[in-house]
């Protein structure tokens, strides 16, 4: 979101991220632009948090 509010680019987020945002009254909705093609989508962390109790169960949800 922030990198977006800053115009480096577009981005996809769900309505409730952009609603919570500190920035969302700098970013601005695309209209009838159809479906979006599937994509991957990488998750990443630094090896430090990979430990911590929420990081680890997030991955082991994800396997």
């Amino acid at each position: 979101m922030s990198m977006v509010a800053l115009g480096c680019g577009m981005g996809i987020a769900l309505k409730v991220v952009v609603a919570n945002s500190s920035v969302k009254d700098r970013v601005q909705y695309l209209k009838d632009i159809g479906d979006i093609a599937p994509f991957d989508l990488v998750i990443c962390c630094l090896n430090q948090s990979r430990e911590k109790t929420l990081v680890k169960a997030f991955f082991e949800a994800i396997k």
